[in-house]
C-alpha cells in the first residue's frame, strides 16, 4: 500500500513538474537562459533534494504570455 502511494505521488510531481533539461530541450533554451528567467521570478520551481523543478504550468504560462515575434522590414 505504502508503495502504491509513494508511486501515485511521484507520478502526479513528475507530471506537473519539469527537470530544467526538459525545460530546455521542450523550448530550446539554454541553461543560463532558464537560468535567468528562474531568478527574475517569472517561472515558479521547487527544490527536491539537490534537484531544481520547475512548474509546468507556470512556464506554459510563460511562453503563452511572451510577447509574439514580427518581422519588420
Amino acid at each position: 500500500m505504502l508503495y502504491e502511494r509513494n508511486y501515485i505521488v511521484e507520478h502526479t510531481i513528475q507530471a506537473e513538474y519539469l527537470s530544467l533539461a526538459d525545460v530546455q530541450e521542450k523550448y530550446s533554451l539554454s541553461r543560463s537562459s532558464l537560468y535567468r528567467i528562474l531568478n527574475e521570478g517569472k517561472i515558479e520551481a521547487i527544490k527536491i533534494g539537490r534537484s531544481t523543478r520547475i512548474k509546468a504550468s507556470s512556464v506554459a504560462e510563460f511562453f503563452a504570455n511572451a510577447p509574439k515575434y514580427t518581422a519588420s522590414h
